[in-house]
């Protein structure tokens, strides 16, 4: 299974013009979405004065500026949608330099809002020239022709949209980006100071693996009412790490793991706390257990009817990505007794090359026939 949005290497990428309305089973709903680019509204100008100096500076600051990430090397861009996708777009000319060095693009810290624990948590998270796509792949506003790493956080906790989780705010090379949007702005708080804690209220746990990428993702548990550090190491390697969790907080990470077997253990005030082994019987992204089919294509509406059933025990939701047209949209696929939902995308000349993505990896790809009409 190809993935043709993928970066892996030091290439110019094809411009994307995004076209097209997405249709979710027999009509327009939920999982319909509009794909390309909105038009931006043009300023409302000021009539009454002269902007001061100062004023006329600002203005020019946050034009080419508007994210605030001028100060990060190698970022162009900042993009979240809402609370449930943020896209970092790199400038092309560090991508390459990075490809042609050790990979490695950016180290992040996304600061999250877990719903179903009622807490604020943190995803550490290095991003390698493996990650970046040429789309953004919110599944909604996309743009294309781009190096871009997007994190959907209903993909990382395995829910649907709806299910209240948010993206507070993105961290890059020591500065904390806030979510613009109003649904994050409850869990915009902080925690200092230091203090005593219990090591006992300090716990690891082994949440899945990605055998294909060679990963293994923990979560460390802090129950304590002070942010404690604690010291991971990786058995039989030279992986190490420290690991920052804030009061009554989670933070996950990642370790390399071969085939997705590891066994990581946690130290913190110079005392080994807990041990765990990879949780290789669980997938974060579920490659195997997905997929996707083209059924037939309709001349008419010039457009793909297309089949995806989930195999796992989980709601999901996937970003659809149209090859010839740039086109994105989202479908969430619910465990139920079918487990299974079917999708239009737009499709020139009957062929329309569909990839379902998931965690920024595909998981379900095929092609329509424009000769097996519906």
């Amino acid at each position: 299974m190809s993935d043709d949005n993928r970066i892996s290497r030091r290439r110019s990428l094809k411009g994307i013009a995004a076209t097209g309305t997405f249709i979710a089973g027999a009509g327009i709903g939920a999982n319909s979405v509009s794909a390309g680019k909105k038009d931006k509204a043009d300023e409302k100008k000021e009539t009454d004065r002269e902007k001061t100096p100062k004023e006329k500076e600002h203005a020019k600051g946050k034009k080419e500026d508007p994210d605030g990430v001028a100060d990060v090397v190698g970022v162009d861009k900042l993009d979240f949608q809402q609370c449930h996708s943020v896209a970092i777009l790199f400038d092309q000319e560090y991508v390459e330099a990075v490809a042609s060095d050790d990979g490695i693009v950016k180290g992040l810290r996304i600061r999250l809002y877990n719903a179903r624990h009622d807490r604020v948590e943190n995803y550490d998270r290095t991003v390698t020239i493996g990650d970046l796509r040429s789309s953004t792949l919110h599944g909604e506003d996309d743009v294309g022709d781009v190096f871009a790493y997007t994190f959907n956080v209903y993909q990382f906790f395995d829910r649907p949209i709806g299910a209240g989780d948010s993206i507070v705010a993105v961290t890059m090379d020591g500065t904390t980006f806030q979510n613009p949007n109003a649904c994050a702005e409850p869990y915009q708080r902080t925690f200092e100071g230091e203090g005593v804690f219990d090591l006992d209220d300090i716990s690891l746990q082994a949440v899945c693996v990605d055998s294909e990428r060679g990963l293994a993702r923990y979560r460390v548990r802090n129950g304590n009412h002070t942010q404690i550090e604690a010291v991971y190491d990786v058995e039989d390697t030279d992986e190490s790490g420290t690991i920052a969790v804030e009061p009554y907080s989670a933070t996950y990470f990642e370790v390399a793991a071969p085939e997705g077997e590891a066994t990581v253990s946690i130290a913190a005030d110079g005392e080994t706390l807990d041990e765990r082994e990879s949780a290789i019987e669980t997938e974060c992204v579920p490659r195997d257990s997905i997929a996707l089919n083209a059924e037939c294509y309709d001349p008419v509406e010039g457009a793909a009817r297309f089949y995806v059933h989930n195999g796992t025990d989980r709601d999901l939701t996937f970003v659809i990505y149209v090859a010839e047209t740039g086109a994105t949209g989202r479908i969430t696929v619910e465990d139920s007794l079918a487990s299974a939902e079917t999708f239009w995308v737009p499709a020139p000349d009957g062929e329309a090359s569909v990839s379902l993505y998931y965690e920024g990896e595909v998981v379900g790809a095929d092609v329509s026939d424009p000769d097996d009409t519906c």
